[in-house]
């Protein structure tokens, strides 16, 4: 084996133990780096869950305003067809007493008769019920304070 055969197998050895040694350098100085990104990928990971939890605790908050605001609105809805309704009332009842203010006159005569008509008609009957109970009462006065 000759001199150059022997020189060519050293550089090839010597460039493979640099080339070793240079890669174990490398991997060394980038095993920092992957460590410092495999945390960071955890501590993203743990971020995007508190994020999630987050997001789902408001949208939670979210739906439940929603639904008060719409029973709220409901609510409001009935109160307003209440008032309205009201309103109807308060407005037939002003028509009915502006119709009994220009009708008073009249109304006013008309009762006047039939409590009249009504007098005549129950008003014996009336003084007959009054004598019997007061004879009644005074009988048993009588009974209890002579007898």
């Amino acid at each position: 084996m000759t001199l150059e055969y022997w020189i060519a197998v050293g550089i090839a050895v010597l460039a493979l133990i640099i080339l070793v040694a240079g890669s174990l350098i490398a991997l060394k100085r980038i095993k920092n780096t992957l460590n410092n990104l495999q945390d960071f990928q955890v501590k993203t990971q743990q971020e995007m869950e508190r994020y999630n939890s987050e997001a789902d605790l408001i949208n939670e908050r979210v739906q439940k305003l929603n639904g008060r605001v719409t029973t709220l609105s409901k609510e409001a809805q009935n109160r307003a067809d209440q008032f309205t309704d009201l309103s109807d009332r308060a407005n037939e009842l002003g028509h009915t007493l502006s119709v009994l203010n220009e009708n008073k006159a009249t109304l006013a005569k008309d009762v006047v008769k039939e409590s009249g008509r009504q007098a005549k008609k129950q008003g014996p009957q009336m003084m007959k019920l009054l004598g019997k109970t007061l004879k009644k009462t005074f009988q048993k006065q009588k009974a209890r304070y002579i007898g």
